[in-house]
């Protein structure tokens, strides 16, 4: 049972020291569960980005292998979108966007990719965007799932984490289509 120590006012369980220090540790956590909410939030917009950019690429694409790898990252993508939102609802927020502005960059300076002839040239720039993307996301929920474990949300880490590993399989599965497309060019 919980006892209250008189001398410190804080509250501790048998042999268990409490959470809570101090009194101004809430508030420095409180600061921190907001920023890995805002983290959740970039994100949340990162993959919906991804969703209105990949049909483009798709139509972009020379190769069927590309453009089926597309298709697939697209599906995994929605799935991703899905996780996040389980996220807002474990954590009692409600779905929002903060605008993912490292991202928009991305798909910004890639936009010109898309408007070179389809040539397997083109699908290796697509490929190079694609991968781009993957890294600044690998990047973002590397991180988002350790301040979820410093913040012991234990459970939301592990959504993190799945994404993270299909985020990774995802960039492996790129990198092998790039080197692929890489020599098929050299030859020619």
């Amino acid at each position: 049972m919980p006892q209250i120590n008189k001398k410190t006012d804080k509250i501790s369980t048998a042999g268990r020291q409490p959470r809570v220090q101090n009194k101004e540790e809430p508030k420095k956590n409180n600061n921190f569960l907001g920023f890995f909410v805002e983290e959740i939030q970039d994100l949340y917009s990162a993959e919906n980005q991804v969703l209105q950019e990949l049909p483009k690429m798709m139509r972009a694409a020379a190769s069927d292998e590309l453009k089926d790898a597309l298709n697939q990252h697209y599906k995994k993508t929605q799935d991703q979108v899905e996780r996040l939102e389980q996220i807002f609802f474990i954590l009692g927020v409600k779905e929002k966007e903060r605008s993912c502005i490292g991202l928009t960059g991305i798909f910004k300076e890639g936009q010109e990719v898309l408007t070179r002839p389809q040539t397997t040239a083109k699908d290796v720039a697509i490929i190079a965007a694609t991968q781009k993307v993957e890294h600044y996301e690998i990047a973002a929920y590397g991180t988002a799932k350790l301040h979820a474990k410093c913040l012991e949300l234990g459970e939301i880490a592990n959504l993190l984490n799945e994404t993270l590993d299909e985020k990774s399989a995802t960039d492996k599965r790129f990198t092998k289509m790039a080197e692929g497309a890489l020599l098929t060019t050299n030859r020619s």
